[in-house]
């Protein structure tokens, strides 16, 4: 209870690296049990020290992998991210992160359903570019034809071949920027 006290309190005083010298030095005098490791994770989670957590929180789970509390924290921990990563645009790093939380809590509902969300997300972002990359090249191959066009003086031919070109670029949107500096 000294040791639970003391590390709550370190905790609340923003001393991290007293906390580490406690918890080092019960395990090495053979105090940390199951609950008390569990405890001190809680502590570092609950204070937003999540990487000073997830790391007692994975010393506890190599003698017992599967703590559902703690397993639940893990993949809360990892939606959270998840969604941080969402907000600023970034899908794949979402999609590893909620893919994480699948893995520390194969029950978790949030990370399961952000996951699919977010892998679907990834797939129709794909297909856009696929498009737009096809806008580009069809255009690219409308004005190699408008060329061979005007060598050969069929200049309503060619014409249209740059009309098909111009309608072809003027699709790529601004999304991905290379394709839209190459239209």
């Amino acid at each position: 209870d000294f040791m639970l006290d003391s590390v709550e309190y370190y905790v609340k005083s923003n001393r991290i690296g007293e906390i580490k010298d406690v918890y080092a030095r019960a395990g090495e005098k053979g105090l940390l049990d199951q609950e008390m490791q569990q405890t001190i994770g809680n502590l570092y989670y609950d204070n937003g020290y999540y990487k000073e957590a997830l790391a007692v929180y994975d010393d506890l789970l190599e003698d017992n992998p599967r703590i559902p509390e703690v397993n639940k924290r893990i993949a809360d921990y990892h939606v959270e991210q998840g969604k941080k990563f969402l907000a600023d645009g970034e899908l794949e790093e979402a999609e590893r992160a909620f893919q994480s939380g699948v893995d520390a809590d194969l029950l978790s509902d949030d990370a399961q359903r952000n996951l699919v969300m977010t892998s679907r997300e990834i797939e129709k972002r794909d297909t856009r570019f696929g498009e737009q990359k096809i806008f580009n090249e069809t255009a690219k191959q409308s004005e190699l034809e408008a060329e061979a066009a005007d060598r050969d003086r069929d200049y309503v031919q060619a014409i249209q071949y740059l009309a098909d070109a111009r309608d072809r670029y003027s699709a790529v949107t601004d999304e991905f920027p290379a394709l839209a500096r190459e239209a």
